[in-house]
């Protein structure tokens, strides 16, 4: 008897709870708080059928009104609906969507929209609040269509209805006991209805809204941004604590940096600086100058460069990592010719906004920061960020399906630790590969070989640091997620030794509202090496304008010191002189005889095929030994040994091409 009686209340129960469209249709359902800006009166346009409790009615108007806290509901033909103190419902019956959908003014959002789900008011904080509750599915139209625009490539489309739908999944779990879940506004996630006419956002919304992205096991939180300027971040640099922190890729992105005219790209190719603007490499020069104390005739190779967040803590710390944009100072090492006809090694520092002025690069953009890319070859990034630069960027990922990126692979690239699963629970894979920093290491901090008998003096070690590696609008996390350990990015050995500083305190927090190369080829020694082109993805979809959201919050700009003095103009050579003849060391005993400098001795270094003369082919064999193509003798193996360190290598090779633009004279 009594388990009878309980299934009838539960029954019960059943009957009384309000209709909502089913679980298997649309999904979870999300609670959206409109932004009604505290309007006491609503006029909702009704088309198809809906409910108030007991009363159905089928299109018409309800005005929704609040007076001294009681909620007040009447339809057009129907009358009073409902009055109460509590909270009052208009329930649509179950039907498609085009066939029942409640339109109203947006004050927020400053547009009449149209609303799939139900209405729910109650009076709360001395103010009506509308709330919409709406199944995953249909809430995404209303996301993806805020966030980007119909279009948008079908695969930003899918790549934002992903990511929407991760965040979203994280409020719900987090906000249960809140009357609502998220805002229909950059607070969270911008929201704009349901709008019929969004063709290609409902077709990618329908495709891939039962998809999710998880890490560990549960759905990501996935923030992102419209821009970030050339450097994503993560969760824990931006706010100082997530538990999702290792599923964020912290690093280099190339592709935003593509996607807009606002940002500036340096590449700087060590082997060739005569390659350099003529502003920058005037700019360089000056540095070596005022670095030896010297005049110096030309830059022969530029052998490092790299940048750090905080000078006084070049090590970074676990929330900022040292090579974290903008990068507060920057350090490069030369190898140069002096006007006295001396090769020597010159180290110095530099700040990259004095180096954008000094060169009359112009570009608003703040995110300021140096990254290897290649074998001595570099990028200097001056990029505009507009958001957080958290997770995926709208604008890199409109680069990403224009070269051919699946969404798939878009959100494998923003999000490195997380993978993507259907319904189904099975994973859906990438098959991209994201490699843009080169990690190995650069030839050897040497000099080129000085024309003096005696070896030109180094100057001191300059302490090294990695290479810079990295959104539309998420918003600032509700509540304040508490950080776990957070995965550093792999750090690039640089090739001198760096001394280990300090330790240093942590810069202060500062909050903010929300908002790959494949592996580089052998160079031949014939031409300088090209940057390597992105590599092909799995798949290409159509192409199509990616337009950035509006209303992305812009964060405060970060000073750039800029106390490097102005370079002088030094006309960069536009050919490599023969070295003068080599002056006599001052404390050296003059040589009974002197050599012939035309007769080189029987072993001379870097002349491998022993025709006496260094050449490219000389070069070339170098090379093909490295990569298993060539075999040596023993006495060419130490003709090879540019480096003196008993192992013939590829930074030999590079030697051997820096001594063919100017060859020494052999003592």
């Amino acid at each position: 008897m009594k388990k009878t009686i309980a299934l009838l209340i539960a029954a019960l129960m059943l009957v009384m709870l309000p209709a909502v469209p089913s679980a298997e249709e649309n999904g979870t359902t999300v609670r959206v708080l409109l932004e009604t800006q505290g309007e006491e009166t609503l006029t909702i346009t009704v088309k198809g059928t809906y409910s108030v409790g007991d009363t159905s009615f089928t299109d018409g108007t309800v005005t929704a009104s609040v007076n001294n806290g009681t909620i007040t509901l009447k339809h057009s033909e129907k009358g009073m609906l409902v009055s109460t103190t509590g909270t009052a419902r208009i329930v649509r019956a179950e039907a498609d969507k085009d066939e029942a959908n409640l339109t109203l003014f947006n004050k927020g959002r400053k547009a009449t929209l149209t609303y799939l789900g139900d209405l729910v008011f109650c009076y709360e904080d001395s103010v009506m609040k509308v709330i919409n509750y709406v199944g995953m599915r249909e809430y995404l139209y209303g996301v993806v269509s805020g966030e980007v625009t119909d279009s948008s490539n079908e695969q930003v489309l899918k790549t934002e209805a992903i990511c929407a739908k991760g965040f979203a999944l994280a409020e719900i779990s987090a906000r249960s006991k809140f009357s609502f879940d998220v805002y229909d506004s950059t607070t969270s996630q911008l929201y704009y209805g349901y709008k019929d006419s969004d063709k290609n956002v409902i077709k990618a919304v329908d495709e891939v809204w039962q998809n999710t992205l998880l890490y560990n096991g549960k759905p990501l939180k996935t923030y992102y941004c419209t821009a970030n300027g050339g450097q994503v971040i993560t969760p824990k640099i931006h706010w100082g604590g997530s538990d999702n922190d290792g599923a964020y890729f912290y690093g280099y992105d190339p592709f935003d940096l593509e996607g807009s005219k606002a940002n500036a790209v340096l590449t700087v190719n060590g082997a060739s600086p005569e390659s350099l603007p003529d502003k920058v490499y005037s700019y360089f020069l000056t540095l070596a100058a005022e670095s030896l104390g010297e005049e110096v005739e030309r830059i022969e190779a530029i052998v490092s460069l790299y940048g750090v967040y905080d000078p006084d803590n070049p090590n970074g710390t676990s929330r900022y990592p040292k090579d974290l944009a903008p990068h507060a100072k920057s350090y490069i090492t030369m190898n140069v010719k002096t006007k006295a006809g001396e090769y020597k090694q010159a180290k110095a520092s530099f700040t990259l906004s004095n180096l954008k002025s000094s060169a009359g690069i112009t570009t608003s953009g703040t995110v300021l920061f140096s990254v290897r890319t290649k074998i001595q070859e570099w990028v200097i990034a001056f990029g505009e960020k507009k958001g957080h630069q958290v997770g995926l960027s709208h604008r890199g990922a409109g680069v990403m399906a224009k070269k051919g990126y699946s969404y798939v692979d878009i959100l494998k690239f923003y999000y490195r630790g997380a993978d993507l699963y259907d319904a189904d629970g099975k994973l859906i894979p990438s098959s991209a590969d994201f490699h843009f920093e080169y990690t190995g290491s650069d030839p050897a901090e040497t000099p080129t070989p000085s024309i003096e008998p005696s070896a030109t003096p180094e100057p001191s070690a300059t302490p090294e640091a990695s290479d810079t590696p990295a959104p539309s609008e998420t918003p600032e996390p509700s509540e304040s997620p508490e950080p776990s350990a957070t995965p550093e990015p792999s750090e690039t050995p640089e090739p001198s030794e760096s001394p280990e500083p300090s330790e240093t305190p942590e810069p202060s927090e500062t909050p903010e509202p929300s908002d790959t190369p494949a592996p580089s080829e052998t160079p031949e020694p014939s031409e300088t090496p090209e940057s390597s082109d992105t590599p092909a993805p799995s798949e290409t979809p159509e192409p199509s304008a990616t337009p950035e959201p509006s209303d992305t919050p812009e964060p405060s700009d970060t000073p750039e010191p800029s106390d490097t003095p102005e370079p002088s103009e030094s006309p960069k050579p536009s050919e490599t002189p023969e070295p003068s003849e080599s002056p006599e060391p001052s404390e050296s005993p003059e040589p009974s005889t002197s050599p012939d400098p035309s007769e080189p001795p029987a072993l001379l270094p870097g002349d491998v095929d022993g025709e006496n003369g260094i050449t490219k082919a000389d070069a070339l064999m170098v090379i093909r030994y490295c990569v298993g193509l060539e075999t040596l003798t023993e006495e060419q193996k130490t003709r090879a040994d540019i480096n003196k360190d008993g192992k013939v290598d590829q930074l030999d090779a590079a030697a051997i091409l820096r001594m063919i633009t100017v060859k020494p004279q052999w003592v």
